[in-house]
């Protein structure tokens, strides 16, 4: 650390880029310079409980001509707030007003070949009383590149890390955008391997109001098999509430590629993501996804370009939601349509795949629009499970409440202009259960009381009744 950090009373260190002449931080007038200085005081001066920060782009390495690829900004404890957004010299706080960002364009600006390998890692955050919050940054122009000669690699985004990490952990309000990666480009969670003896130590943290957008995962060159998403999950069950992801580009999940944990997606969009297979998420092994008031929309397969056969591109090249070795997908109150399929245009495979043990549970849903609206279950023996639902293509139901989606009428409102709303003769009106959502909401969004809100800010139950 070049220049300890040293806060003011209030235990704040100040961060600005701008600033005329730089100081050790403990107000505006003599702020840090580097953002790097705070972040490598904070782990050892438990003093150090929030650093602000101004506008500007802030480098793990300080200078940015410093070209040193495996820099990161690191934090490591409890009982510290970093908040971004506020105004040159300070005074104001507004995080769109004032932008900060944390980059890894080292060296030549654009030039992505010598960029940082990860931007931020949250690692090793002891959970308790204390919570470590992130808030008010955009994360950018990580690139981490995969070497199959090294099995140290333990971050492999080159957005955002998180490893070893608890509820007490937070990341909102940041806009995660313009990362890559070989394996993972925005956003990679894991537990430490003693998750996988002792559940408690599986990683949990939150994630609230952020974007991930323009993020692009691209092939390990010599590596057969798909293998690369926007967010991948280890060994993790994260709770991610009320964010977006848009306009990534994968290989395997478009969004999520998960592994041994459960992923709770509440009030999120997924809008315009493509990948070779599975453009929204792959659960790839004992895994678990569950998506709350969440909408699944505009996405694209853009083809599978390794398939280890004919028969299995075919089968996945519609797939937005695959499961897999012992894994399921829940959907509540979720949107899935206008999904679309770009290869082999007359073999359209089913929207959702479920193979070896696996298994997806549909309720309160709509499934409308896409280039297919089929479920495959590859066992007779453990199938899909749909109740008070409306699948286009799928006959009416009335032991299970499954609505008629056999009839060529309209759903929504206006799907041209990016309107999902139901139309106001919809059978969808008032023809869910209410308590699949409340029971969910229940068990995996603690805080938030009965049915929660909708993706438009309103109460999820009107009139008594949910809608689907």
């Amino acid at each position: 650390c070049l220049v300890p950090a040293v806060p003011d009373g209030a235990g704040i260190v100040y961060v600005d880029s701008a600033v005329a002449v730089p100081g050790p931080g403990r107000s505006w007038g003599p702020a840090l310079k580097y953002l790097s200085n705070a972040t490598e005081s904070a782990p050892t001066n438990t003093s150090i409980k929030e650093v602000h920060i101004a506008k500007g782009t802030y480098y793990a390495t300080g200078d940015k001509s410093l070209l040193y690829a495996d820099s990161a900004f690191v934090v490591t404890r409890p009982g510290l707030k970093i908040l971004g957004g506020y105004s040159n010299g300070g005074g104001q706080l507004d995080r769109n007003l004032y932008p900060t960002i944390l980059s890894g364009d080292i060296g030549l600006p654009a030039d992505t070949s010598d960029n940082t390998n990860n931007v931020l890692v949250i690692k090793d955050v002891d959970d308790g009383a204390d919570s470590l919050i992130i808030d008010g940054l955009t994360i950018t122009a990580g690139k981490f590149i995969f070497d199959l000669n090294r099995i140290d690699q333990l971050y492999l985004a080159g957005g955002v890390n998180m490893n070893h990490v608890f509820a007490n952990t937070v990341l909102r309000n940041c806009i995660i955008t313009g990362n890559y990666g070989m394996i993972c480009s925005a956003l990679y969670i894991s537990g430490p391997d003693a998750a996988y003896i002792d559940p408690s130590q599986i990683a949990t943290p939150q994630i609230d109001h952020c974007i991930f957008k323009n993020n692009t995962a691209f092939p390990i060159p010599n590596f057969p098999a798909a293998y690369g998403s926007t967010c991948i999950t280890t060994m993790a069950s994260p709770r991610i509430m009320n964010s977006d992801f848009m306009d990534n580009n994968a290989i395997s999940g478009g969004v999520l590629q998960n592994l041994e944990g459960t992923a709770v997606f509440y009030n999120c969009r997924f809008l315009r993501n493509s990948a070779e297979i599975f453009s929204a998420i792959y659960n790839q092994q004992d895994a678990n996804s569950i998506l709350v008031n969440c909408a699944i929309l505009d996405n694209v397969n853009s083809g599978y370009k390794t398939p280890p056969s004919q028969d299995i591109a075919d089968l996945f090249n519609n797939t937005i939601i695959g499961n897999e070795n012992n894994s399921t997908c829940s959907l509540i109150n979720t949107t899935i349509a206008n999904n679309k399929n770009l290869i082999n245009p007359g073999i359209h495979g089913p929207l959702i795949v479920n193979l070896t043990e696996s298994a997806s549970y549909i309720t309160n849903s709509i499934i409308w629009g896409n280039t297919t609206n089929t479920i495959y279950d590859s066992l007779p023996s453990n199938t899909s499970k749909i109740s008070y639902s409306l699948i286009q293509g799928l006959a009416s139901d009335p032991a299970s409440h499954i609505l008629d989606g056999t009839l060529n009428v309209p759903v929504f409102a206006d799907t041209v202009a990016g309107n999902y709303h139901l139309i106001t003769a919809s059978a969808g009106i008032d023809a869910g259960f209410n308590d699949s959502l409340i029971s969910k909401v229940s068990a995996y969004l603690p805080g938030t009381t009965g049915s929660g809100l909708d993706l438009a800010g309103a109460p999820r139950i009107m009139d008594g009744v949910i809608d689907l």
